[in-house]
């Protein structure tokens, strides 16, 4: 069945509706008082159509029936984690929120430490490093200590025999801790060793190793299915790519690197005869 909106008088298909317009599946909400109002206010008073809304799965209403601010872009969904966010927790949320607020105040100021891109910012989180002794190298410190505290605190529910599902549902994934945790450490270590030997500022967010990728992504696909090439083949491969670099030959980027924007001049190919060397005498 396509999706179509439930509001009575809205015939509006998703394959008919614009991009700007959404749809969304009420009957996901779990709350059931707050679904039972939505359903109240479809404005269908047909005993069978009710009947027929009880026994489905999916009831959609189209973005056209809810004011703007109801609805969070996909692009301002990083506005949940916001400092706005975690006030709004600790003053009108439910009993024990206020976990969730520290959480999410303190996500927020990490994202601010590593997006510094200028000097002069109004906020103090998001300007470049100047000093090996900056107070926000402590704090991304205690934000590890804090992460791992909340890990060890979840890993001592094995003696309440909890599953190591549900222990997993406590705790952020792996994979997101391991990253912000090699994140912090090497960015602090990178950062004060840079303001050590001779750099004035360093600006987060104009790091990036996306040139490192790229670079290695080519002697992937150079090297084919060997995944462990001895050393002759590595500085086999770093040859040909420093020949194609000299040749100023098109090299485009692989992988999931946006690639390193160079200017190149294109190779001019001439069938003119070469210049006979001459030897001296």
């Amino acid at each position: 069945m396509g999706e179509n909106c439930g509001v009575h008088g809205c015939s509006l298909n998703r394959r008919r509706a614009t991009k700007v317009i959404s749809f969304h599946d009420i009957m996901r909400i779990k709350d059931q008082e707050w679904r039972s109002s939505l359903v109240a206010s479809l404005g269908r008073e047909f005993t069978k159509e009710k009947l027929k809304m009880k026994s489905r799965k999916h009831l959609y209403i189209c973005s056209r029936h809810f004011e703007e601010k109801c609805i969070v872009q996909g692009k301002k969904c990083h506005l949940v984690m916001s400092a706005t966010t975690a006030a709004v927790l600790k003053a009108y949320g439910a009993p024990g929120a206020e976990k969730t607020a520290e959480f999410i105040s303190l996500t927020d100021r990490f994202f601010d430490c590593l997006n510094g891109i200028s000097l002069t910012d109004n906020k103090f989180d998001r300007r470049g490093y100047t000093s090996v002794d900056d107070a926000r190298f402590k704090f991304l410190d205690d934000f590890l200590i804090y992460l791992r505290d909340w890990k060890n605190l979840v890993e001592a529910k094995k003696a309440e025999n909890l599953t190591a599902s549900e222990r997993n549902r406590m705790f952020i994934s792996a994979p997101t801790y391991n990253g912000i945790r090699v994140t912090v450490q090497s960015f602090v270590e990178v950062t004060r060793y840079l303001l050590q030997h001779g750099c004035a500022f360093v600006l987060p967010r104009k790091m990036c190793q996306d040139p490192l990728e790229e670079h290695f992504g080519r002697h992937r696909s150079q090297q084919r299915r060997c995944s462990n090439p001895t050393l002759y083949q590595f500085g086999y491969q770093e040859n040909k790519l420093r020949i194609q670099r000299c040749l100023a030959l098109q090299m485009p980027a692989k992988g999931n690197t946006r690639g390193a924007k160079r200017t190149t001049d294109p190779v001019v190919l001439s069938s003119s005869p070469i210049k006979r060397r001459t030897t001296e005498k």
